[in-house]
């Protein structure tokens, strides 16, 4: 665990911390190439999260962090993300972190920059009146995710709540489970409910294999990339 977990997190942690660089870089000077960059340094930030789809669970489904479903949750809300570009209140970091978790982090963000009809098509939506606002939401969800990703190597950090210090003593008093083997399961049950996910949720839903054929392509994981 102390080998891939916290490690895993550390290079998710320092992807978002060059992603907010990139929205900062972007909306500074915006063309077709810093919005490449941006997609870019969205996408390797994303890679590096998805690793760690094998661990969702401490710090990623528990209080008080339960971060994960702040950093992903799919599939988003377009209506509620447009309705925040639309509204008055400020979108920077303070705000956006207080908002409802199908209009933050990956997938709102992914939403902003990028287009299915390819990387001018997402530029003119920062080119024509509402630009300023929607470059405002993009940093502050930038923000938001790097403050998530710190927290989530926080969580698991031996120097700060040190839940991979519990999680190895599991069977002492205070600790995550009753034993060191229901915390082996754990893990290890957590590859198959991947490998399950995967084929029923992330595959299957789209497809249509669980509701008679019909396909919901709107339940497609980061369909806009």
């Amino acid at each position: 665990c102390s080998d891939v977990i916290i490690p895993t997190y550390r290079w998710f942690a320092d992807e978002t911390a060059a992603l907010v660089s990139s929205a900062e870089s972007f909306c500074s000077n915006p063309s077709a190439s810093s919005l490449e960059d941006f997609q870019g340094q969205w996408e390797r930030a994303r890679v590096a999260w998805k690793q760690m789809d094998v661990a969702s669970f401490g710090p990623h489904a528990e209080q008080p962090w339960r971060l994960g479903p702040k950093i992903d949750s799919w599939p988003l809300r377009e209506d509620t993300i447009e309705e925040n570009l639309a509204g008055d209140e400020p979108l920077d970091f303070g705000r956006v972190s207080t908002l409802g978790a199908a209009s933050r982090e990956l997938p709102a963000l992914e939403y902003l920059i990028i287009d299915h009809d390819g990387v001018q098509a997402a530029l003119a939506r920062f080119e024509d009146e509402g630009g300023t606002r929607r470059c405002e939401y993009a940093i502050g969800l930038s923000e938001d995710l790097q403050a998530s990703a710190e927290a989530m190597v926080t969580a698991w950090s031996h120097d700060g709540d040190d839940y991979l210090g519990a999680l190895m003593a599991s069977g002492e008093p205070g600790t995550p489970f009753m034993s060191v083997g229901d915390a082996s399961n754990e893990i290890i049950n957590r590859m198959v409910f991947l490998a399950e996910d995967i084929m029923r949720i992330k595959l299957g839903g789209p497809l249509g294999l669980d509701s008679g054929g019909d396909a919901r392509p709107g339940e497609v994981e980061s369909r806009y990339s």
